[in-house]
């Protein structure tokens, strides 16, 4: 992450089973400094980022999910609700709505 007026950032970049901590790597002349803190730690940490640095932190490490190629486990209440909205769309398919009609109902009602 960098913010805007170029100054040194920190970016998450993972989580270590073994102790239980995360790695934050920041930009520092000439290199790099590598510092080991718990999650609560690198949460506040984070906490204390600008909101658009916060927003690419998130951004980055919702990506990391689909990079790691990996199924997000559902949890039992979530498979029923897919399940629950597969029927009712196998029962009557013309019942939804197009994303570009709902996007498009959305955006008017923005205006």
């Amino acid at each position: 992450m960098r913010s805007r007026s170029g100054s040194n950032s920190a970016v998450l970049i993972g989580s270590f089973t073994l102790c239980a901590q995360v790695a934050v790597f920041e930009t520092v002349p000439g290199g790099y400094r590598i510092h080991c803190m718990t999650m609560a730690n690198a949460v506040t940490t984070l906490k204390r980022l600008p909101p658009a640095e916060r927003i690419l932190a998130v951004e980055q490490l919702w990506d990391s999910l689909a990079d790691d190629g990996k199924d997000i486990p559902l949890s039992a209440a979530q498979g029923a609700e897919l399940d629950r909205r597969l029927a009712a769309y196998r029962k009557n398919p013309k019942a939804g709505s197009s994303w570009a009609k709902v996007k498009s109902r959305i955006l008017r009602k923005s205006r």
